[in-house]
């Protein structure tokens, strides 16, 4: 590759993106600058190694990434995308400070800038109220902005966001249709119940796991016809309703039919998947998610 890398700001390379980014690399010559930050999407700390089905994590030192990275701080993204040293800088939406120095820097070297949005509706904390006209600014001042969905798309075409592209979420097509599942291991797993419902996530507010609990205890469902499997939260979530939380002593299950299980590795969650009869998605809007 001769010419010059395209710089890609990001907080994380998380297993989930390794192949995506990756491929990107192949195709346009991209180096990624990782600035570190939360981790919003059900990954957990970054880990020297890889997680059995994805084929790898982002390492302390980042040298098991297959494509360019260096891991930098926040205030290093301006002099980096700054430099001249790339034909393009593609910012996420995410980085109080790596999202407008990367819009500085790529103006000061005059480097196209492509903004990686995600947001449908702009959060609502005081942090975020202060960011608000930055951000329409972006919208308004970026060279081509790359969205997940029409929805998305429409949200900063309202705001003034001109030449929007969508990328729509991909996975391992071949990974998570694969024929060769295995049934979950029975205890924990109810294979008993009749009907299966899933929950796989944070146990975070915005997850709605208060709202699903509600939702089950108002249903009737109780084991052992029915069961609700909650992946991912630990044997005690918090935002759960008052005198919802599963105990730790049962081992993890109720009487209502509820099973609490700690975060799984790709394959076990694939495994999982395919056993359960009905997938739940109870998100909820907060003031920052």
């Amino acid at each position: 590759m001769s010419e010059r890398p395209v710089l890609f700001v990001t907080g994380h390379a998380p297993p989930y993106r390794r192949r995506a980014f990756a491929a990107l690399h192949e195709l346009e010559n991209v180096e990624y600058a990782l600035f570190g930050g939360p981790l919003q999407h059900g990954i957990g700390p970054p880990s020297p190694g890889p997680p059995e089905g994805e084929g790898g994590g982002e390492s302390a030192g980042g040298n098991e990434l297959p494509f360019p990275n260096r891991h930098v701080s926040q205030h290093e993204i301006g002099r980096l995308a700054a430099s001249g040293r790339h034909r393009a800088v593609i910012a996420s939406t995410g980085g109080r400070l790596a999202l407008p120095l990367a819009w500085a820097g790529a103006r000061r070297a005059g480097a196209p800038l492509l903004l990686w949005s995600s947001l449908w509706a702009h959060p609502r904390s005081p942090a975020h109220a202060i960011s608000y006209p930055l951000l329409l600014r972006l919208y308004r001042s970026a060279d081509a902005l790359v969205t997940y969905g029409p929805h998305v798309s429409a949200h900063v075409r309202a705001r003034g966001a001109r030449n929007v592209h969508v990328a729509p979420q991909a996975v391992e097509n071949e990974f998570w249709s694969a024929p060769e599942v295995s049934p979950p291991p029975t205890p924990p797993w109810p294979a008993g119940a009749d009907v299966k419902f899933l929950f796989a996530g944070r146990p975070t507010r915005e997850k709605g796991l208060g709202v699903l609990i509600e939702a089950w205890r108002a249903s009737g469902l109780c084991a052992p016809s029915a069961a609700l499997v909650l992946v991912g939260v630990g044997s005690s979530p918090p935002w759960v309703p008052a005198g919802g939380a599963v105990s730790p002593e049962s081992g993890g299950r109720d009487p209502h039919g509820i099973l609490t299980l700690d975060p799984v590795g790709p394959r076990e969650l694939r495994d999982i998947y395919a056993a359960a009869d009905v997938l739940v998605v109870p998100s909820i809007a907060t003031r920052t998610f």
